[in-house]
């Protein structure tokens, strides 16, 4: 009786294994260059840390799009949508849905000053919502 499992009964045909034609394998001719062979050794100097920037805004993180105006429309909710897929804990419901329902808002109003026609501003504002 065989310890493997996937053997049929009447199976006497055996699995032969061959080395491969060449024999051993060739050791290499020079030993490889040292990795900082050629530089220098001295360290980096430093990166300077953050410079302070001015106090920002409000809308100050609002990226800009160039292009179409319904694309720098709809900017604000595409990164509402990336930033919301980064988050690491889940946000609270109501305040993440009153900030979605404010930015369509925003978006609405930033399309129809830039004077998109409806025909275009209803899909767009469909697509955004689903």
């Amino acid at each position: 009786m065989s310890d493997n499992p996937f053997s049929e009964p009447d199976d006497s045909d055996r699995t032969v294994i061959r080395p491969a034609p060449g024999g051993k394998r060739a050791t290499p001719a020079a030993p490889a260059a040292s990795f900082n062979q050629g530089f220098a050794t001295t360290p980096a100097a430093p990166m300077p840390g953050p410079a302070m920037a001015a106090p920002a805004g409000p809308g100050a993180d609002r990226l800009t799009m160039g292009g179409s105006p319904l694309i720098a429309a709809a900017a604000p909710l595409l990164q509402l949508l990336a930033r919301l897929r980064n988050t690491m804990s889940q946000p609270d419901a109501g305040d993440l849905r009153e900030r979605a329902v404010g930015e369509m808002r925003q978006f609405e109003q930033a399309a129809r000053a830039a004077q998109i026609p409806m025909d275009q501003l209803r899909p767009a504002h469909y697509a955004l919502c689903a």
